[in-house]
């Protein structure tokens, strides 16, 4: 019964958040350019890699003022 709750829960979620992540999704492509995702492999439980996909939020750029 939890698991059918949680997949609910995430699902109506979800639907609730997707025009505000389509928004967020638009601005880093207008900002950033692409990829809007950043993908890494990671290391998890019991030393099992895995995929990660997360919003880019990080520029290349480099700010060098000696702080």
């Amino acid at each position: 019964m939890r698991r059918v709750l949680d997949s609910v829960t995430a699902a109506c979620a979800l639907v609730v958040l997707a025009p505000a992540l389509a928004a967020l999704a638009l601005a880093i492509r207008i900002r950033m350019g692409r990829p809007v995702l950043f993908r890494q492999l990671r290391i998890g439980r019991r030393g099992r890699a895995f995929q990660i996909a997360k919003v880019r939020t990080m520029t290349g750029a480099r700010n060098n003022t000696g702080n």
